[in-house]
């Protein structure tokens, strides 16, 4: 992939029985030159016993924002259009290198329209020890540690049990979609479609409001590397 590109996207989260949970439309920035990252996010949340009537009668719950993901001094920034308010919160961990791991299985290639489209697939274990070279021993993925006994990782305790497959446009490598699921259950856990995706981002998407430099921090927020994923932290699009 480009170290800079930047796109609108779409993205869906299901739960075990493949009903819809949330949705984020938006927009992402990202920067692996300057070690960082921006999404601008419109999240609905759906009541999933009563989502088409939710929908039907326009109950489902909606928030705006954005994200800022500064890796080089480890920390990020939240801005709630909701309600006006923001927040700070720690990153603990390096910024995702944007190439296709040299362990990742080509899947087949394909034409939409005129544009040639690869397929890959890409697994934990894959990230897990993915790197760029000339980086030395640089590893910023380390993908689903287990985390408590309380078995509440969506994508199991075993690092490797969770994979995607990732689509990119042949000639320039942009990522256009990404769909992850638990390998063991092969249940589908999100599906993430981008468009409009251009080799660059403006320098200004990455000023920080004067309102969110010294917000509080918020306790419950910490990115590390099990939160990581091919395009991000899975917060930008789960947040």
């Amino acid at each position: 992939m480009p170290d800079v590109f930047s796109g609108n996207f779409h993205s869906l989260k299901m739960d075990d029985n493949y009903c819809f949970t949330k949705m984020n439309l938006g927009h992402l920035d990202f920067d692996y030159n300057h070690q960082r990252m921006r999404v601008d996010y419109t999240k609905l949340i759906f009541n999933k016993k009563k989502f088409n009537m939710d929908v039907a009668m326009g109950k489902e719950k909606m928030y705006n924002g954005t994200l800022w993901y500064d890796f080089v001094n480890g920390i990020g920034y939240h801005y709630r259009r909701s309600n006006c308010s923001c927040s700070t919160f720690k990153i603990s961990t390096d910024m995702m290198v944007p190439n296709i791991p040299d362990s990742a299985e080509f899947v087949g290639s394909a034409m939409i329209g005129g544009q040639s489209i690869e397929t890959w697939h890409i697994t934990a274990e894959d990230l897990l020890h993915n790197k760029r070279g000339g980086e030395g021993d640089r590893n910023p993925i380390n993908i689903d540690k287990p985390r408590d006994n309380n078995n509440c990782n969506h994508y199991g305790n075993n690092k490797k049990n969770w994979g995607c497959w990732m689509s990119f446009s042949q000639e320039s490598c942009l990522p256009l979609s990404m769909m992850v699921y638990n390998m063991d259950t092969e249940r589908i856990k999100y599906t993430m479609n981008l468009y409009d995706v251009v080799p660059s981002v403006n320098p200004f998407v990455f000023e920080i409001p004067e309102m969110c430099k010294n917000a509080e921090k918020d306790p419950t927020m910490e990115i590390g590397r099990k939160d990581m994923r091919p395009l991000g932290p899975e917060i930008a699009i789960d947040v």
